[in-house]
C-alpha cells in the first residue's frame, strides 16, 4: 500500500525557479541572435520568436507565483 504525501506549494521558490528559466531563455535568445546575424537563416529567427514567447510565459507565471506566495505569507502574519 502506497501513501501519497502532498506538501503545500512553495509559491516563492517556484516563482524564483521560473525567473531562472526566463534568464536561461535570455541566454539562449542571445546565442540564437548571434547565429541569425551571422547566417541570416530564418529558422533562427523563428526559434528566437518562439523562445521569446516562452520567456514571457515564464515571467508571467513567476509574477503570479511570487505574488501568491507573498499574499500567503502576509495572511499568516509573518510580514507586516
Amino acid at each position: 500500500m502506497s501513501k501519497k504525501v502532498f506538501a503545500p506549494a512553495d509559491n516563492i521558490a517556484d516563482g524564483e525557479m521560473y525567473l531562472r528559466l526566463a534568464a536561461d531563455m535570455d541566454s539562449r535568445i542571445a546565442e540564437l541572435k548571434a547565429r541569425f546575424k551571422a547566417t541570416g537563416d530564418m529558422k533562427f529567427y523563428y526559434r528566437i520568436q518562439y523562445l521569446r514567447k516562452i520567456r514571457r510565459e515564464h515571467l508571467d507565471t513567476a509574477e503570479l507565483l511570487l505574488r501568491r506566495g507573498e499574499r500567503r505569507i502576509r495572511s499568516k502574519g509573518e510580514i507586516h
